[in-house]
């Protein structure tokens, strides 16, 4: 597959109190 990218939690160091899907997929669409 061309432009495969894989992209999960492992980039943010901890956890925070907050729900971080937000976060986590604004990263992704910033990445890709």
């Amino acid at each position: 597959m061309q432009r495969l990218f894989v992209f999960d939690m492992s980039v943010m160091p901890r956890s925070s109190a907050a729900n971080p899907v937000r976060t986590v997929v604004s990263l992704a669409l910033r990445l890709s």
